[in-house]
């Protein structure tokens, strides 16, 4: 286990949040954030990083970037698929792995998450939920929210 890494990372995640706070650079703080989110969800902690992927959704629809936007998409959709929701999990994540304004190596490392959490379920995933590429962000948005509570 690498609790003394991921207490690190945290760490030094959560200078970067207030740092980037300070200098006014909502992006990275975004970026840190998500990171924040993935830690938590890697402790078991659904509601830490629900918490943390909503903040950063935040600034990013405030920075008006669809890149920033389809970003905080996927991690929403991973914590659902953790969270007893993996159709719906497995459909935002898919959906954000479809957006041309995915970067490339998030949407590895997407592919990468989506495919371990479909073969720790057996590879059994239902029918997802279809949520082409075109889906308006409002409706991802709107089912992420809605499992969510």
């Amino acid at each position: 286990m690498l609790i003394g890494r991921e207490q690190y990372a945290r760490t030094w995640l959560d200078g970067t949040v207030t740092e980037s706070r300070r200098l006014g650079e909502p992006l990275i703080e975004m970026a840190a954030l998500l990171a924040l989110a993935q830690l938590d969800l890697a402790a078991g902690d659904i509601p830490g990083a629900r918490i943390q992927s909503w903040a950063a959704l935040a600034l990013a629809d405030r920075a008006q970037s669809m890149a920033a936007r389809v970003k905080c998409v996927a991690v929403p959709g991973e914590i659902l698929a953790h969270d007893d929701s993996l159709d719906d999990g497995v459909a935002l994540m898919r959906r954000a792995i479809a957006q041309p304004t995915f970067e490339r190596l998030e949407r590895d490392i997407t592919e990468c998450r989506l495919a371990g959490l479909v073969a720790g379920r057996g590879g059994a995933v239902a029918a997802s939920r279809d949520l082409p590429a075109e889906t308006p962000l409002a409706t991802v948005l709107a089912i992420a929210a809605a499992r969510a509570d």
